[in-house]
């Protein structure tokens, strides 16, 4: 029903009408092919199309108010962006019929050339072909037929596209590099034809010199300017297009450009007044889609400047829990990014990522909130050592300075120095074991021992002795976690744990011993992740310790005869 009714108003009712269209029926009739451009079925939009074209036609421009064209008009821009090609189409001419028939300005700028600017680039050559032929004749290539408007309406017509002539040359230029060679040609020769047209307009005025009339004058190569869109340079017709246009063109390419220089050059005034941020703060938003969005070498810029505040957030454990949940996040977004990788070796950025933001974010509170605080900064830092964002002899300064500060002491003669618990947990491994401890998720608890067989897997061998046997209880504690991957994860974590030991020259016979003793009682675990992570670690150590782990396995055979599996792993490895 409603496409016929559709095809009853663009048919029999529009396309027959012999005169201009009786200015009571404007009203309603507009009203409705305006709720037909709207119409879901693209059928009943070809046809409401068909109608806007036939009643620019015979209506006056005077009786079209523009309460009545204004609607027509921006329903038309709509559907230009609509999945099927014909229907874009469809709307793209019957909007020419409408910017012909006669349109504001304002309307223009706000709404006709948004929506037709990206057909500019539409994968269908028709389309695009349509619209620099229509573009052109809006700029004044060819002015409206007298038709059923009079005569005299060629002085308001070529008025508009003396107007509209700035907007549209930009995307006219667009056709004349199109990919299509047809499409490149006509748009070309119309631009010459409003070249033409132009010069002979203006020729008798002092905006066009003597020396510059088109048929004295033979065209004049540009240096060094050659194009595939015709067999020789731009002729003068289509030159003088450009050159009256030019500087009216630059200067607001130029505008927009001092735009953007000063928010390039003031994008760190952003972070003034940080002390006041929430989570919705127009600041932080700015700051952190400017972090997102730049590239390795702007970012390395504006790290300096944006530091201060995200310490401030990190550091500031009263702040809006929220913004410093979403720190994190963007901290995680931003070592992700293998765009920016290059930025944290440089300038010892990522260094001071991990001393400023992400160590705070691990100091232990009581709390929810603090604790998917912490959660947060355990997923940024397993980021930063998972991707490599660090280089290891920053990695190695960051996770040992509790031992360069515990050794300061004995520096001052009080005799050898022997590293407090304290001064142990001072470095970045240790403010991850204490994470270890996590009472709230065993989630946390998890991604810590993650994070510590990362870390130990990346500078491990390199970090101080104290601080690698400071780490076995922590470790083995996890061993009696109520979480089954806790217990993974702590087994996985410590392998690394082990090799550091042993390329550190640590780990005597009565370590060994103690940790081959816990890892043989997870060999019967129900859980058999738990019973083969434990293996894997049994395996390790009996390759450095043999004669401890032998006796110790040959033991809890003859205890629990025949030995299952794992501990038969076990044994095996003791016997290479």
């Amino acid at each position: 029903m409603r496409l016929a009714l559709a095809e009853l108003v663009a048919g029999p009712l529009l396309e027959r009408a012999a005169c201009l269209f009786p200015t009571g029926l404007l009203p309603p009739l507009c009203a409705t092919v305006c709720c037909q451009l709207q119409d879901a079925y693209a059928d009943v939009k070809k046809a409401a199309c068909n109608a806007v074209t036939s009643l620019a036609g015979l209506a006056s421009p005077d009786a079209l108010l523009p309460a009545l064209k204004d609607p027509l008009v921006l329903a038309l821009a709509v559907n230009l962006g609509h999945q099927h090609s014909r229907v874009r189409l469809a709307s793209l001419q019957a909007l020419h019929a409408m910017v012909q028939h006669g349109v504001p300005l304002a309307l223009m700028q706000e709404s006709v050339l948004p929506a037709v600017r990206p057909l500019a680039h539409d994968h269908a050559p028709a389309i695009r072909a349509v619209l620099f032929s229509c573009m052109a004749q809006w700029a004044g290539s060819q002015l409206p037929g007298s038709g059923a408007v009079d005569a005299t309406d060629d002085g308001r017509a070529a008025n508009q596209c003396r107007k509209f002539l700035p907007l549209l040359l930009p995307l006219l230029l667009l056709g004349v590099t199109d990919e299509v060679e047809a499409i490149r040609s006509d748009t070309y020769g119309q631009l010459e034809v409003l070249g033409a047209r132009m010069a002979s307009q203006e020729a008798s005025s002092s905006k066009l010199p003597s020396s510059m009339a088109v048929d004295q004058l033979q065209p004049l190569p540009l240096p060094g300017y050659w194009h595939p869109f015709s067999s020789g340079p731009p002729s003068l017709a289509a030159r003088w297009v450009v050159q009256s246009q030019l500087t009216g063109l630059l200067q607001q390419a130029l505008s927009e450009l001092c735009e953007w220089t000063g928010v390039a050059a003031h994008a760190v005034g952003c972070v003034h007044g940080h002390e006041r941020w929430t989570h919705t703060h127009p600041d932080w938003r700015s700051l952190s889609a400017l972090l997102r969005l730049c590239n390795s070498s702007a970012l390395l810029q504006l790290w300096p400047q944006a530091l201060p505040a995200l310490s401030n957030i990190a550091t500031s454990h009263e702040r809006d829990p929220r913004i410093r949940l979403e720190l994190f996040q963007l901290l995680t977004a931003l070592l992700e990014d293998g765009s920016k990788a290059d930025a944290w070796w440089q300038a010892e950025a990522g260094q001071l990522m991990v001393r400023h933001l992400l160590m705070p974010g691990l100091v232990w509170r009581a709390g929810r909130v603090p604790a998917a605080v912490r959660y947060a900064a355990l997923t940024a830092l397993a980021m930063l050592l998972s991707r490599q964002r660090l280089p290891p002899d920053q990695l190695v300064e960051v996770a040992g300075k509790g031992g360069e500060a515990a050794a300061a002491p004995g520096a001052s003669g009080a005799g050898p120095c022997v590293p407090s618990a304290a001064a142990a947990r001072e470095g970045l491994l240790a403010r991850v074991a204490g994470c270890l401890d996590e009472d709230y998720e065993p989630g946390t608890r998890q991604l810590a021992c993650h994070v510590v067989e990362l870390l130990l897997s990346s500078v491990g061998p390199q970090l101080p002795l104290h601080q690698l046997e400071a780490l076995q209880p922590d470790l083995l504690k996890r061993l009696d976690d109520s979480s089954n991957g806790v217990r993974v994860a702590s087994c996985a974590a410590l392998r690394p744990w082990l090799r550091s030991m042993l390329a550190a020259g640590g780990l005597s016979d009565a370590d060994a011993s103690s940790l081959a003793s816990s890892m043989l009682i997870h060999l019967n675990d129900p859980d058999d992740r738990v019973a083969e992570a434990a293996c894997a670690v049994l395996e390790e150590l009996a390759l450095a310790r043999i004669s401890v782990v032998r006796p110790l396995a040959q033991a809890m055979a003859t205890r629990h005869p025949p030995p299952d599996t794992f501990l038969a792993r076990v044994l095996d490895a003791c016997a290479v």
